[in-house]
């Protein structure tokens, strides 16, 4: 198994060792997936403390780079809440602090990091504070932060004041919105979700003992097929490419009205035509290039009357930049996606808009930094 130790260099630095050989380089934190990739393990040990906050989600977010699908990462990291009872426990005298095994010396260790050469009485007085710590992390918050880059199936235990994290990776997080509940998922995201519930809510009033089916193409994780499902009477089937992302919603987001699927839609052949009432399909048109054929799909897979829920980032208020959105291939304007529907055959029966990805807050119009548009296949 390709394995390799990371080890604390300086500050932002790391030092690699390979495959436990003496073969060994040193990189930034966050730079490791450049020299290392399709790593089946690899061995935190003793680093991410020395980072700033910012930096240890860059250096995580990178670690999970580096892994091959079925990866691993083991993490350790001082237990900042360990640290902490010691400093409540601390007895301040000039015996305590001098006893280098003592609550008092042990918790500002622990809390600051060793500090070596720090007298600025002693000739070799270093101002740099290289080795202080940056950075702290407890059981909660290193699984959190471990789970937001990605990872799955943490597992983090304490022992003598020492955090030892084990994750894996089962999926490629691309932009994917990755979290065990919904409180961790970006608000632009969920409310996409929430807003075709909502219009599906009111129109389902309008239709007595009406039923929904509803396929949510590329669901991710399926936080939005599950809000789907608990806001609708509805049947949801939920598709995407990544077996990892399947088992992951499969595992958190289960829902007895959806039934979660791991197909290609290119090549999804145990679905007939005319088999849904509603796609929802959020976020995905700007990954692919066969844009124009996806949406000739959807409109097979509709039943007349049916109604396409879409949206994308707006070229004219969010510019395409391959830097910025490395996993998109392009943006489209107000005006390209809605031709692109009319060309397939929907009618655009409405538009809307989220202004920022911060809040999300989705209102009528097009000047949004992202475009949602409500489509509706003919009816015969």
């Amino acid at each position: 198994m390709n394995s390799i130790t990371i080890q604390y260099a300086s500050r932002s630095k790391v030092t690699i060792i390979k495959n436990e050989s003496t073969e060994l380089f040193t990189t930034l934190a966050w730079h490791v997936s450049k020299s290392i990739s399709n790593c089946g393990e690899i061995i935190s040990d003793n680093h991410l403390q020395y980072l700033t906050n910012m930096e240890a989600d860059s250096c995580l977010n990178d670690l999970h780079n580096a892994l091959n699908i079925g990866g691993t990462l083991e993490l350790n990291v001082p237990d900042f809440n360990y640290v902490v009872s010691l400093w409540q426990e601390a007895t301040w005298k000039e015996a305590e602090i001098r006893n280098p095994h003592s609550a008092a010396s042990s918790s500002i260790k622990g809390i600051f990091g060793e500090q070596p050469n720090t007298n600025p009485m002693l000739e070799n007085y270093d101002n740099k504070l290289l080795d202080s710590f940056h950075s702290c992390y407890s059981k909660a918050r290193l699984k959190f932060l471990l789970e937001r880059v990605g990872f799955t199936d943490v597992q983090v235990t304490s022992n003598a004041g020492c955090l030892n994290a084990i994750a894996n990776k089962t999926m490629n997080k691309g932009e994917r919105q990755i979290s065990t509940s919904l409180d961790n998922i970006r608000p632009d995201h969920l409310n996409r979700y929430e807003f075709a519930a909502d219009f599906l809510k009111n129109k389902l009033s309008l239709k007595k003992n009406a039923t929904l089916n509803i396929l949510d193409l590329a669901c991710g994780i399926g936080y939005g097929s599950w809000i789907l499902a608990n806001s609708l009477d509805a049947s949801v089937t939920s598709v995407d490419v990544d077996s990892g992302a399947i088992d992951y919603a499969k595992e958190y987001y289960q829902h007895e009205k959806i039934k979660y699927l791991c197909e290609d839609v290119k090549t999804w052949s145990e679905v007939d035509n005319e088999s849904f009432d509603v796609i929802v399909s959020f976020e995905t048109i700007e990954h692919i290039t066969f844009d124009k054929w996806l949406l000739n799909r959807y409109f097979q897979l509709l039943r007349p009357g049916g109604l396409l829920i879409v949206s994308t980032p707006n070229e004219t208020y969010m510019p395409f930049d391959k830097h910025m959105f490395p996993f998109h291939v392009k943006h489209y304007t107000s005006e390209e996606i809605c031709g692109l529907l009319t060309s397939c055959g929907f009618e655009v029966i409405d538009e809307f808009m989220q202004l920022d990805n911060k809040t999300g807050k989705i209102e009528r119009g097009n000047s949004g930094v992202f475009s949602l548009l409500l489509g509706r296949k003919k009816e015969l």
